[in-house]
């Protein structure tokens, strides 16, 4: 795990060499602040899923409505 946050720190941007797992869903780039979404369990890039989450109130990954 070690050589991903090393490349991730340096600026590798070549998402194919990643699991699928450190993509956010929204930006499909590799997550340098990942938060998970307490009720869906989905994770996200936290910067990213603020802005969505200004504009919605739902999951942007299981369109499930999200309360407060």
């Amino acid at each position: 795990m070690g050589e991903y946050y090393d490349s991730v720190k340096s600026g590798h941007s070549d998402t194919d060499d990643w699991p699928s797992s450190f993509l956010c869903p929204i930006t499909l780039e590799v997550m340098k602040d990942p938060c998970i979404l307490r009720q869906t369990g989905h994770t996200f890039e936290r910067a990213e899923l603020e802005q969505h989450l200004l504009r919605h109130q739902r999951c942007p990954l299981s369109n499930i409505e999200l309360s407060d």
